[in-house]
């Protein structure tokens, strides 16, 4: 996952590209899908899936970093921006429901499996909250090089 790295020693990816399985991809950011007139993309992390990898991967490829729900979720900050999710304490939920149907929660959204959105530094020891297949809500800082949820 090492874009200075990436397939092999040395072998760095063009600027503003990604790596993945041993793969320079992409431009700043893969698309995910949108959530009313909110763009989501999910960028590469180096690292654990921490709330500052995460918060530091989005700002870094340009993007704004999403807040986990509407203004006074104790998971929001003043770093975050406000969109369309809606239920605090259950991130990417309203997004997962807009791209793999109603009800479909992230766990069973195969668009969101290894994307990590940013809690606030407010969740389990600065942990950003994951999806994988069954499982979501998984802790951050107990997984590397996943993907950031960004915001356009």
């Amino acid at each position: 996952v090492d874009p200075a790295n990436c397939g092999g020693c040395g072998k760095a990816c063009p600027q503003n590209q990604y790596c993945k399985a041993g793969k320079c991809s992409g431009g700043v950011g893969t698309y995910v899908g949108a959530l009313g007139q909110f763009k989501f993309y999910k960028v590469q992390v180096n690292g654990a899936m921490t709330d500052t990898n995460v918060y530091n991967a989005c700002i870094n490829a340009g993007y704004k970093v999403p807040c986990q729900a509407q203004p006074g979720c104790l998971y929001n900050d003043n770093l975050c921006a406000v969109t369309l999710e809606s239920s605090c304490g259950n991130p990417m939920r309203d997004l997962s429901y807009a791209l793999c149907g109603n009800n479909v929660y992230p766990s069973s959204c195969p668009a969101l499996y290894d994307v990590y959105q940013y809690m606030a530094h407010k969740w389990v020891t600065d942990s950003a909250c994951g999806a994988k297949a069954g499982q979501w809500c998984v802790q951050g800082n107990g997984q590397s090089n996943q993907w950031a949820l960004c915001l356009e």
